[in-house]
Formats: structure tokens, sequence, C-alpha cells
């Protein structure tokens, strides 16, 4: 025996049907796919598709103003949560809270624009000494 006469057994590899090519291979016209039409091959359709013609969503013209990548996309963050944190040890209350302090205490999982402060919780923000942020914005209601 050698490396030249060594084979699969009998069976080991089937041939892929090729399909389509032809009446006289038994798998052309519609090649194994049946009579039926789309839905019938693919199972469920787009409620949006139209058979082939153009959907009605893309023959209509566009209309309005759709600018997205102006928009900031803020992390926010209320008060109460701030306190919460300063309570449990987690930001230091004596010093400036920025952003980073705020993320690796846990206040925030994603700062992508940055963070704004909402007022949430700022009946207890009186019983603390004056704090100091260092963020991107605040609610008119936070600042005053």
């Amino acid at each position: 025996m050698t490396l030249k006469t060594l084979k699969d057994n009998k069976g080991a590899r089937i041939l892929k049907t090729k399909v389509g090519r032809g009446p006289g291979s038994g798998k052309g016209k519609t090649s194994a796919r049946g009579h039926k039409g789309y839905k019938a091959r693919v199972g469920n359709v787009n409620r949006h598709y139209e058979g082939g013609s153009t959907p009605l969503t893309r023959r209509l013209p566009k209309h309005g103003f759709r600018h997205v990548a102006g928009r900031e996309h803020f992390s926010y963050l209320n008060i109460d949560k701030i306190l919460y944190l300063i309570n449990k040890g987690r930001l230091d209350a004596t010093k400036p809270i920025t952003i980073r302090e705020l993320f690796w205490a846990g206040a925030v999982s994603k700062v992508r624009d940055g963070i704004k402060l909402l007022s949430k919780g700022a009946e207890d923000f009186k019983n603390y000494p004056p704090l100091h942020f260092e963020v991107s914005s605040a609610s008119q209601r936070m600042i005053d």
C-alpha cells in the first residue's frame, strides 16, 4: 500500500447535486424548488415586500430634518445616585467630582459625549457640604 493507492471508503464523499443545468439533469426548470413561488420557498416574507416592485417607502420622496450626527449623547445622572455613592465611600466629597471619578465609582457605565446632572433627589442635597462638579452639562433645577 502506497500513498497514491489510498482512497476514501465508498460513499464517504457525496457530490453536491448541481441544479438548474437543463432538463437532462433531472434538476432543471424549477431547480427542485417546486411551483409555488417565493413565499413557499422562503417562508414568511417581509411585510414591506411588494413582489419585486420597488417598495412604496422607497418610491415616495423623503421630507423632514434627519441630521443625527450633530446631536450630543449625554449619560444622564441624578444627584441621588451621587449622594448614595458618597455615603458608600466610593466618591470623595472633599475633592472635585469629575467625569472620570463618576465613571470609576460606577455611577455611569458608558460616557459618550459627557455627563448631564439631573436634580432628582435634590431635597436631600441640602444636608451635605457644598460639592464641586466638573461635568458636561446640568439641568437648570440642578444648577439652582
